[in-house]
């Protein structure tokens, strides 16, 4: 019995996604609303396959801006997890903070009478750290 309901709502799904698919949008833009909807309609597991490239993309330009987008999500979903695990390891600790390490000297050349643009250059970090460093203390 549960066969044929999962049978029956995959069909329906299906018919869903059909309908969805098979509407054409007469405007120019790239902005595809029939397949965002199939997208947002799927859930984690579902598979949504394309028969034919136009259902996808209305440009060789605009296939290829959708491939780059997929592909930045994932490196940046690799990344993530790659720096979730390197944490876990307590490998990761991220960059250190150099303006933070030089606040003494920022501190001392600013009592000296040196002004904000002449302490980041000579310590070689931002005029913002050297600001936030001067109004923390």
């Amino acid at each position: 019995m549960s066969h044929a309901r999962n049978f029956a709502s995959c069909a329906d799904c299906r018919r869903r996604l059909e309908q969805a698919l098979a509407k054409k949008i007469a405007s120019p833009e790239p902005e595809r609303e029939q397949l965002e909807s199939a997208l947002e309609y799927m859930r984690e597991g579902d598979v949504l396959v394309v028969t034919k490239l136009d259902r996808l993309a209305r440009s060789v330009s605009h296939l290829c801006d959708i491939i780059a987008q997929f592909e930045r999500e994932l490196i940046r979903e690799r990344m993530l997890v790659g720096i979730a695990k390197a944490k876990a390891e307590g490998k990761y600790r991220g960059r250190a903070p150099t303006a933070r390490m030089k606040a003494d000297k920022v501190k001392q050349l600013h009592a000296a009478g040196v002004g904000p643009s002449e302490i980041a250059r000579q310590l070689s970090i931002g005029r913002t750290s050297v600001f936030r460093i001067l109004t923390a203390a």
